[in-house]
């Protein structure tokens, strides 16, 4: 059927379902990839822009490297299912596979990283599973070239996840000056309403005026004077 034959609420629920299914897709790409995040593909847009930060370098290939590993001990265990039995790692890559699943669903509405953060945490377990996988076949005797292979592969993704970690300091910083001047203009006339009572309305200017007063006497690092490369390393 041709969109210009669809009744106005139709129209609008195709809209949505698309919206919802991009969110969903979005969400899904931002766990298992790092891009996508927020719903935003930067490194499209910053390639467009003429200038992509080596932080979304670092992300993407960490996070591919990370997958594809989860993705090779999840291959591995399928073949051999039947020649051993089943044991933790394959009931926790079922789990962690289901749960980055319902999670990524659970974004329709839109994609933020407090909801990707349960699918984040089981996202790291099955990369746990992958990494001992790897570990064990590294172990495997009379194959050096596989076990040097296999070595460097973890090493070099693992140094590119710590740097990656190294980073929330300096993100922690930047989210604290934000929320302090925030609060600058957080108290405006309107937000208490005319229409509580008064002794709420006394509560919350009270509440609100101790809580920006301690949020500009906090002393906290401006960002935008430090160095530049820790935001094009770290930033977002």
């Amino acid at each position: 059927m041709a969109i210009r034959h669809l009744s106005p609420r139709r129209l609008v629920y195709l809209v949505a379902a698309i919206l919802a299914a991009y969110n969903q897709a979005a969400s899904l790409l931002s766990v298992l990839t790092s891009e996508g995040d927020g719903g935003v593909f930067e490194i499209g847009r910053s390639w467009l822009e003429g200038d992509v930060p080596p932080r979304l370098y670092l992300a993407v290939v960490s996070s591919l490297a990370c997958t594809a590993l989860i993705a090779w001990a999840a291959v591995a265990r399928w073949r051999s299912r039947a020649g051993r039995p089943r044991d933790a790692g394959d009931t926790l890559l079922v789990i962690a596979a289901a749960a980055v699943v319902a999670n990524c669903a659970m974004c329709y509405p839109y994609t933020k990283h407090e909801i990707l953060s349960v699918a984040g945490a089981f996202y790291a377990l099955a990369a746990y599973v992958g990494a001992r996988q790897a570990i064990e076949l590294a172990a495997t005797p009379d194959r050096a070239f596989l076990r040097a292979a296999v070595t460097a592969v973890l090493a070099v993704t693992a140094v590119m996840w710590a740097f990656r970690s190294a980073g929330v300091h300096h993100m922690v910083r930047v989210t604290a000056f934000r929320a302090r001047i925030d609060w600058v203009g957080a108290v405006q006339p309107g937000v208490i309403r005319d229409s509580w009572p008064a002794k709420a309305q006394r509560v919350a200017a009270d509440l609100a005026a101790r809580l920006r007063h301690d949020a500009l006497e906090m002393r906290v690092t401006n960002p935008y004077r430090l160095p530049r490369w820790p935001d094009r390393w770290w930033g977002e």
